[in-house]
């Protein structure tokens, strides 16, 4: 993700704090090593992850940020949620991708739809981020 000129410390402020629910929930799933890097050549966030052979990457979940607290689960019928974005007009429709490589055989015949990418309606409204440039065309 590219940021904004000039909003590198909202996002560190934004993140330097983690929440406890985060911090479970990563442990849940099976992460042993997040970390978000910044390469000041390209104003740019990159995302590494190290997760345990069993791990539960097939979920997607909500935190309130007013709680702090996980309030939506949603299973994915897939292995290894690559990304999650709010889309639409209204940004209540969450667009979520997967990855089929490096699953085994075993968890293909669980998650059949590993490698697909999904759009599913929501309750809930995203937020657009004010400290990106990505743009859509």
């Amino acid at each position: 993700m590219t940021l904004k000129e000039g909003k590198l410390e909202d996002y560190k402020k934004g993140h330097d704090e983690v929440w406890p629910e985060i911090t479970k929930t990563l442990n849940n799933a099976g992460v042993t090593n997040y970390s978000i890097y910044y390469d000041k050549k390209d104003n740019a966030l990159f995302e590494y992850m190290e997760l345990k052979d069993k791990n539960t990457f097939d979920q997607v979940s909500r935190i309130n940020l007013k709680t702090k607290k996980i309030d939506f689960n949603i299973k994915i019928p897939a292995f290894n949620i690559t990304s999650v974005s709010f889309v639409g007009k209204e940004l209540r429709h969450i667009f979520v991708t997967s990855a089929k490589i490096e699953t085994s055989k075993t968890q293909l015949q669980e998650y059949k739809h590993s490698g697909s990418s999904f759009i599913i309606k929501t309750n809930y409204q995203g937020l657009k981020i004010p400290y990106s440039n990505l743009r859509i065309k």
